[in-house]
């Protein structure tokens, strides 16, 4: 056998229809240096399924007059076994020079902007968004990479989990608190929240997070990386162009308040003045 079969799935909205499926077989040159799937023919698969996500969002794009068209998308690789989606990226994780290449499928898979992920495409509409079998080898590799699954996250589409909840839970059982997963829990609980971000953040708090912020050094680095995640968090710099101070409360500082059970109110303080500083220093005027 010297093909790798590549099969390509996806589902998008042309204009004034419905749903349009793609549903195509491909056929990839086998690297015949070995007998079975090898570094080579991984990073050819994946520079395949790139650029084939880029031509259909172009081909939704074109139909639907609509650069969102691509509503969702899956593949499966056959050589003398199949490999879904889960099995595939577990495999290919073991390469390492290839791990950036891995980002690349997942950041082709969105939109561009928080909460417009494309998903996998699943009969039942029960399958996680796409990319979440790469980003997630990536980081049971390396606890390096979960600041690349926060990014993805904020993709998500998170008042509609699927299996977040569950997916964040065995990433900080496996790595337990640092700095990274410390990052994780704070991004749960504002850019990441949705419907059950604060519901998971206590639970945080009770499996040892209350515990580890008990030291000093811990809770000062805790206090500086809420910062950084109110800092990069677009909804906040949309807000300050926005103008509202009402909006500015309800749709960023009200975040802050997710924060009270580990909080003292001096230091809740200080980041609810940090925020309303950035406010002020754009408009130029006080924040009432």
């Amino acid at each position: 056998m010297s093909k790798i079969k590549v099969v390509i799935n996806a589902f998008g909205f042309p204009e004034n229809e419905e749903g349009k499926e793609f549903l195509q077989d491909y056929f990839l040159e086998k690297d015949h240096t070995s007998a079975n799937l090898n570094r080579n023919d991984f990073e050819i698969i994946l520079k395949f399924l790139i650029q084939k996500i880029k031509d259909l969002k172009q081909f939704y794009a074109k139909e639907s007059n609509d650069e969102n068209g691509l509503d969702s998308f899956k593949f499966q690789i056959e050589f003398k076994e199949i490999f879904e989606e889960k099995n595939f990226f577990t495999k290919v994780t073991e390469f390492e020079n290839l791990h950036d290449l891995v980002l690349k499928y997942c950041d082709v898979l969105k939109h561009g902007e928080e909460n417009s992920r494309i998903w996998i495409l699943d009969s039942f509409d029960e399958a996680p968004p796409a990319g979440t079998f790469a980003i997630l080898a990536l980081v049971n590799k390396e606890k390096s990479w979960i600041s690349e699954y926060i990014k993805f996250l904020r993709t998500n589409d998170l008042e509609h989990e699927v299996a977040q909840f569950w997916d964040i839970k065995s990433i900080l059982e496996k790595y337990g608190w640092n700095t990274e997963t410390c990052r994780l829990a704070i991004a749960r609980n504002v850019s990441c929240c949705g419907q059950v971000g604060r519901e998971q953040f206590s639970q945080f708090l009770e499996k040892g997070l209350k515990i580890y912020l008990n030291k000093k050094e811990n809770k000062t680095m805790f206090l500086k990386l809420i910062k950084e995640e109110f800092d990069i968090w677009e909804k906040v710099d949309f807000r300050i162009k926005d103008g509202s101070s009402k909006y500015f409360k309800t749709y960023v500082l009200d975040y802050v308040s997710h924060f009270k059970e580990i909080l003292e109110e001096e230091e809740l303080k200080e980041i609810n003045d940090f925020l309303i500083q950035k406010w002020e220093d754009f408009h130029d005027v006080s924040f009432v």
